[in-house]
C-alpha cells in the first residue's frame, strides 16, 4: 500500500563552482530533513541556465540517512528539476535497491517545492516492500 510523507527541509551548507561557462555549475549540499523524513543528507547537483531568460535546470543526487515514518536506513533519490522565470517542476525519485536496514526495499517519487522565505517542502509517495 502506497504511503504518503510530507515535510520540510533546510539547506545547511552549499558549495557551487561554475566551470566553463557561468551557465553550468556544479554544487555540494548539505541538508537537514523534518516531518514525515527525519535525518540529514549529502547532495551533488549539477545545473545549467540562462540568466537572460531566467531558465534553469539541475539533476542530482542525495543520500539521506535517517528515517521514514519511524523507520530507519538510508536510500539515494535522484533530482530532476526545470524552470522558467516563476514556472517549474521540482521533482525526485527513489533510485530503487539503494534502501538499507529498514528501508530496504523502498521505492517512490515526489515532488520538491521551493518557498518564498527560501525554505523547502517535499512530498513523497512511496512502498516499502
Amino acid at each position: 500500500m502506497t504511503k504518503h510523507a510530507a515535510g520540510t527541509f533546510s539547506i545547511d551548507s552549499w558549495d557551487q563552482k561554475s566551470f566553463e561557462d557561468p551557465q553550468l555549475a556544479s554544487a555540494e549540499v548539505t541538508k537537514t530533513f523534518r516531518g514525515d523524513i527525519e535525518g540529514t543528507c549529502a547532495t551533488k547537483l549539477l545545473f545549467a541556465g540562462n540568466e537572460t531568460t531566467g531558465a534553469a535546470a539541475y539533476v542530482g543526487f542525495e543520500r539521506i540517512i535517517g528515517s521514514v515514518h519511524g523507520k530507519s536506513g538510508s536510500f539515494i533519490m535522484r533530482h530532476n528539476a526545470a524552470k522558467l522565470g516563476e514556472d517549474g517542476t521540482f521533482s525526485w525519485a527513489v533510485v530503487p535497491g539503494t534502501g538499507t536496514e529498514e528501508l530496504a526495499g523502498l521505492r517512490g517519487e515526489g515532488t520538491i517545492t521551493p518557498e518564498p522565505d527560501k525554505s523547502h517542502s517535499y512530498t513523497l509517495d512511496y512502498d516499502l516492500d
